[in-house]
């Protein structure tokens, strides 16, 4: 057929169709068979291809209200001007396929094959969606219970929010400046960057690093796969468990673990805190800003080496419990915490670091203090008993137990300063007992 003047009428065809010229001013097309589109078609409304399409001849522009492949397509390159029903896959090799209308998946798990797929209307589908080439989301992709994979690099042209069983990216996210919201899980195996932020409801396997300009919240159970991962942002939110793979990670803004965090090697958070679940790591946590143990009545517990560059401080009613060695990054205070436990030595990064604990419980250091690099000064105010080791102080006054009622004082060690007499060492308590003399220039 060389080409086709509808004059505003309808045209079915029973059996096949070759087209070699433009099809124009038809009310509606049907083609119960095959279809060989070698030009563009324009219909006022609907266009039907019962029968498998072959997009040949170049670029095919197919124009009207609805276009349906009720057994698929494959080709060249492929433009929908109209809402698109598929109800088969569309193949179009290395060519591009551009949906400016609605994608309605019918009938089972599509696989749209191209250079790159361009959705510029919303897509919606029952079933599982496969990207195989790049995509460009310009809407909303919802697949209900489906999978959606996406096999090359993902691009958002707008705020998007992806709807399925699990959402996998499997190369680089491009955001654009743009939020993403995952109602569902997130497989991520290429690295998410320019991001506004990202919100997963369900659970992450996090195989890249993700960069947002504000928030990540990861509700479900999280993993980190395929090596170290960085996820940078304003606060990055852990809302269920994570498990860091035998990985370290880098959180680069602020933290908020819901979940207990385990197999990670090291821990590292340049900007707050927030701690309302355990945490281990094989190696060292690194609390670059101030950290706040959250969760009401618990004892948090850290285990690895960890090193405090601020403040530690509880709710009130919480207790933290360090099973390591603890570095001090700068003059650090304890506050607010029922308890403390620091289950290994104490040192400063260097010497001279003051090491403040304002306690209302009980307060048990099993280690050294100061024994690799002297602290400045030795503060503690806890109203029940106090355990501690050996103590080195360079020149400041240790003050242990100044509270109403008096603790119990237990000194398991050698209590030392090292600077002047003014250094002196003020011991008030209900019972106290040193198990070697002091070393210090006054004591009282």
């Amino acid at each position: 057929m060389a080409g086709v003047a509808g004059g505003t009428n309808d045209l079915t065809i029973t059996g096949n169709l070759d087209l070699d010229g433009a099809a124009t001013g038809l009310g509606f097309l049907s083609v119960s068979g095959t279809s060989n589109l070698g030009a563009n078609v324009t219909t006022a409304t609907t266009q039907t291809y019962t029968g498998a399409v072959t997009l040949s001849g170049g670029v095919r522009t197919l124009t009207g209200t609805t276009v349906t492949f009720s057994a698929g397509a494959t080709g060249t390159a492929l433009v929908m001007d109209a809402a698109a029903v598929l109800n088969g896959d569309v193949n179009t090799g290395v060519n591009n396929q551009t949906y400016n209308g609605t994608v309605s998946l019918t009938g089972g798990a599509r696989t749209l094959t191209a250079g790159t797929v361009t959705f510029n209307g919303a897509v919606t589908g029952t079933a599982a969606l496969t990207v195989s080439g790049a995509v460009a989301l310009n809407a909303n992709v919802n697949t209900g219970a489906g999978n959606q994979t996406y096999t090359g690099a993902a691009t958002l042209g707008g705020t998007r929010t992806l709807t399925g069983g699990t959402i996998n990216f499997g190369s680089t996210l491009a955001g654009g400046g743009f939020d993403l919201t995952i109602t569902g899980n997130l497989d991520l195996d290429g690295a998410a960057t320019g991001l506004g932020f990202l919100s997963v409801s369900g659970t992450s396997n996090l195989g890249a690093n993700v960069t947002t300009a504000t928030t990540q919240t990861y509700t479900g159970a999280t993993t980190l796969s395929g090596g170290n991962r960085t996820l940078a942002g304003t606060t990055i939110n852990f809302g269920s468990t994570l498990d860091g793979g035998a990985a370290a990670l880098t959180v680069t803004g602020n933290l908020d673990l819901d979940g207990a965090a385990t197999n990670l090697t090291t821990l590292s958070v340049s900007g707050t805190s927030n701690l309302g679940a355990n945490v281990t790591t094989s190696g060292t946590q690194t609390y670059t800003g101030a950290v706040t143990v959250s969760g009401g009545a618990v004892t948090r517990t850290l285990t690895g080496a960890v090193r405090f560059n601020a403040g530690v401080t509880g709710g009130g009613t919480e207790s933290l419990t360090v099973v390591g060695n603890t570095t001090l990054g700068a003059n650090v205070l304890f506050s607010n915490l029922v308890g403390l436990t620091l289950d290994g030595t104490v040192d400063g990064d260097i010497a001279g670091r003051t090491l403040t604990i304002d306690i209302s419980g009980t307060l048990n250091l099993t280690g050294a203090v100061g024994g690799t690099q002297n602290l400045g000064a030795f503060t503690v105010e806890a109203a029940n008993q106090v355990d501690l080791q050996a103590i080195t102080v360079a020149g400041g006054a240790i003050i242990v137990g100044n509270t109403t009622p008096v603790p119990t004082i237990n000194v398991n060690g050698v209590l030392t300063t090292t600077g002047a007499a003014t250094g002196a060492l003020l011991l008030s308590g209900g019972g106290i007992t040193i198990s070697a003399a002091p070393v210090v220039g006054a004591t009282n």
